[in-house]
């Protein structure tokens, strides 16, 4: 959440210096990624995402363009229920020009996840950034 806020940040200090400071965000909360072991945790996570989109939005286009834009809720689902330690890193951040479909494969114990809607992600350039605290 805080990598995403920071970014929109910058993205509207740019945008206002280009005299564009209404502009519509670029910054997908699709390209936030998340592994986390429970379930309940991931919904959380994800749904925190989306509350800290709509929080950008009320702050840098105002309370009208961000109510219009929040619902309703899209149902894609970029934070992952699964292991961290035994997932495929590569098939949720996938290299630099390639696209992937997100296998779940590992998730066998795992009932609540496998109900998940699955996304495609194409990383169309740029940097794949990959902070975490696994044990």
């Amino acid at each position: 959440m805080i990598a995403y806020k920071e970014m929109r940040s910058l993205e509207y200090e740019i945008n206002r210096r280009r005299g564009e400071g209404d502009r519509q965000s670029v910054i997908p909360l699709t390209n936030f990624r998340g592994i986390e072991i429970r379930h309940f945790a991931t919904e959380i996570a994800r749904l925190a995402l989306i509350i800290a989109e709509y929080q950008c939005n009320v702050l840098y286009r105002g309370q009208i363009l961000a109510l219009a834009e929040f619902l309703p809720l899209k149902s894609e689902n970029w934070i992952t229920c699964g292991n961290a330690l035994r997932l495929d890193w590569l098939s949720l951040c996938p290299p630099t020009g390639t696209g992937v479909r997100v296998q779940r494969e590992d998730l066998d114990l795992w009932q609540e996840s496998r109900d998940e809607a699955e996304i495609e992600f194409v990383n169309e350039g740029g940097e794949t950034y990959i902070c975490g605290n696994p044990p």
